[in-house]
């Protein structure tokens, strides 16, 4: 069985509506109907048409009973669907072009019986052309025998169907948009179209004709914002029409969608607010929550889908949101914020300085920052502890102890933002102790002794011995302040230096002269 035209079922819901109000009237005391002519164009030569029949409920009925009369110069009956709606079937024949149907002989009760009784087919022949008429009949039975009984109440419906010798090709819809005033829609040209018809429908709403127009594009000012509308167009010159295909649709919404926005990336220059495209937006309008304020801020109108907020200070939390546009018409779902602080610079280290009176760390300045934070790791420690904050670019350790090696750390603050310790790559540094101060030196007998003041956190000395013009070179390690030389030689005059140790760190420099003492 070929398929019928999808404008066919068009046909079926229209005699479905005419002959269930006809079966409707036949519990009416009185059963004479005004008949509705009905015509529908653009049916194919060589296919087929599907008639439906139906009925409403009807009080105190046993049976239905259905005459329908074709046109049997373009139509040839080919079979009958009973849909089973009433208990014992239906009985069909045909007879010199009528169709006789029966639904229900012998004492059903058919109370508040409501739907499809079946369908009717009929062959449309491949020479026929221009109009095929049915003609219905039929009333309710209250008892009958068989199919030839007498119809006791009846009513009469007629309805048309054009069959054209070709139909129109297919509208191309090319487009649809939203505007302010209204959607859009355009087409291709259909050749040998006199004008088009334009239907819609609103979300799950009924099918309606809007406009007959012969321009190629139509402006329906009638949807609401925020509810979705469906568009399709016909082609027709006289009774010839373009199909009706239910795939030939385009869908928009009334409005824009809302703005989806992703994770933000905040930036040491500027907070990084990127979002999802919306489907016919022109631009997008950026804005700003600050804090404490209740009313947003319009940062940016934008085509594109990212914008960076240059002008958003470091370490304050701001929020975001982003609505899209398009001339006066704009996103009306509610809108996703994000929220994003800009984040402080890192801190590049700079030379640190040994000195005995505590290690002097520096840094270079970072922008925006109002503080730093220094932080200080000991030697085989696991955590870094924060030793100090200041608004510098150099801090003096006075805690550090002598001879500790100890690494630093400085992050910059500005606000609540703060930099990360991982990025920032560490200095060390040792503090030495003083440099001492000799007292002299004095030959005895059998030695030279050479004296010095004691020196904070040293642990031991250092004592250095030269002749004249010679080089100084160790001559031994106490933990005192005075050494007695028991080598030296009587009549050679000696120099002697001392350095101060802490651990393993020696004392930055040493008295270069030194005391000097003749042996004897």
């Amino acid at each position: 069985m070929k398929q019928t035209l999808k404008r066919l079922l068009a046909l079926v819901l229209v005699l479905c509506t005419v002959l269930a109000t006809a079966v409707t009237a036949f519990a009416a005391e009185d059963s004479t109907k005004p008949a509705a002519t009905l015509s529908i164009s653009g049916v194919k030569k060589g296919e087929q048409v599907v008639v439906s029949i139906s009925m409403t409920a009807c009080t105190g009925v046993s049976g239905v009973q259905v005459n329908v009369d074709y046109d049997t110069s373009r139509l040839t009956y080919d079979s009958f669907s009973d849909a089973a709606l009433i208990n014992g079937g239906a009985d069909a024949y045909e007879e010199n072009g009528t169709v006789r149907l029966a639904f229900g002989p012998g004492g059903d009760d058919l109370t508040d019986k409501t739907g499809t009784l079946g369908t009717l087919t009929f062959n449309i022949g491949a020479e026929a052309e221009g109009d095929a008429v049915f003609t219905m009949s039929g009333g309710k039975v209250t008892n009958t025998s068989g199919v030839k009984a007498p119809i006791s109440e009846s009513s009469t419906s007629t309805a048309t169907v054009c069959v054209d010798a070709e139909p129109l090709p297919e509208v191309n819809l090319t487009s649809i948009e939203p505007f302010a005033d209204g959607i859009v829609i355009r087409w291709d040209e259909v050749a040998e179209t006199d004008y088009y018809e334009v239907y819609s429908k609103c979300e799950d709403g009924a099918w309606s004709k809007l406009a007959n127009t012969r321009s190629l594009a139509y402006k329906d000012t009638t949807p609401e914002n925020d509810k979705t509308y469906s568009y399709t167009v016909l082609a027709r010159n006289g009774k010839r029409v373009s199909p009706w295909n239910e795939a030939n649709i385009l869908t928009v919404k009334k409005g824009l969608d809302g703005v989806v926005m992703s994770e933000p990336q905040p930036h040491v220059t500027g907070n990084i607010i990127r979002w999802e495209k919306v489907e016919y937006a022109a631009f997008y309008q950026v804005l700003r929550l600050d804090p404490g304020s209740s009313a947003w801020t319009l940062l940016k109108n934008t085509s594109g889908t990212a914008y960076k907020d240059e002008t958003a200070e470091t370490g304050i939390k701001y929020y975001y949101k982003v609505r899209a546009r398009k001339g006066d018409l704009m996103s009306t779902m509610a809108i996703q914020s994000v929220s994003a602080i800009r984040p402080i610079g890192n801190v590049t280290m700079g030379e640190t300085t040994s000195h005995y009176t505590g290690n002097i760390v520096r840094w270079s300045a970072v922008d925006n920052a109002k503080s730093y934070q220094v932080y200080r790791l000991a030697s085989g420690g696991s955590s870094w502890s924060l030793l100090a904050k200041t608004t510098g670019t150099a801090y003096k350790d006075t805690s550090a102890a002598y001879g500790t090696k100890y690494y630093y750390k400085v992050v910059a603050v500005c606000n609540s933002a703060v930099g990360s310790l991982n990025n920032v790559s560490s200095v060390s540094a040792v503090r030495p102790p003083q440099n001492v101060a000799l007292t002299g030196a004095k030959a005895y007998t059998g030695g030279i002794v050479v004296r010095w003041t004691a020196v904070e956190g040293a642990t031991r000395y250092q004592v250095l011995r030269r002749t004249a013009n010679g080089d100084w070179t160790h001559l031994a390690y106490t933990t005192g302040t005075a050494y007695k030389d028991t080598t030296a030689k009587a009549g050679t005059t000696y120099y002697y230096t001392v350095r101060s140790v802490a651990g393993s760190t020696y004392s930055a420099s040493y008295d270069k002269n030194g005391v000097s003492a003749k042996a004897i």
